[in-house]
């Protein structure tokens, strides 16, 4: 597993559920009707995705960008009120939040785009209400991607953050 030093190990033990997870995503985006001009459109949140089994710890949330962006939408938004909404739920819970980014550029520069996108989540999930100190922050660049892909391949489940409540 390739990881980069800011990725703690116990953070590394979440990251085949998060793939995991993202795959039953993707899964039901190929099963639904719904068409969109737009690439973000077409993959669930996983916030939305309903599990019925799934306690408030466990549960996990993706949150997509744009290419090259760190900057959250308006469905952004409203799932970063979803984590906080269940981080109120009770106590003693964290959130480990992993920034992502795709194939496409270089090493360095995905890097640092998954690391703004990770700390972009977690000023709003700290404005929001979820304490900071409940926030384990971390990013992975284009290594660990949510869907495996080829270099230079603009996959939008791997311009993300993924969010678990631990």
């Amino acid at each position: 597993m390739s990881v980069h030093t800011h990725l703690p190990h116990r953070l590394r033990s979440v990251i085949p559920a998060l793939v995991c997870s993202s795959a039953l995503g993707l899964t039901l985006a190929a099963c639904s009707n719904e068409s969109s001009s737009s690439s973000r459109a077409s993959y669930p949140n996983t916030a939305t995705v309903a599990n019925p089994a799934a306690t408030r710890q466990g549960q996990e949330f993706v949150v997509l960008f744009n290419t090259g962006d760190a900057a959250l939408t308006p469905d952004d938004q409203q799932t970063i009120g979803t984590v906080a909404t269940t981080m109120r739920t009770g106590s003693g819970a964290r959130l480990i939040v992993v920034g992502k980014a795709d194939t496409v550029g270089g090493t360095a520069d995905n890097l640092s785009l998954s690391e703004r996108r990770a700390h972009a989540v977690r000023n709003d999930l700290v404005a929001a209400g979820v304490p900071a100190d409940e926030i384990q922050l971390g990013w992975t660049g284009k290594d660990e991607l949510n869907v495996p892909t080829g270099n230079n391949v603009p996959h939008p489940r791997n311009r993300a953050v993924n969010i678990v409540v631990e």
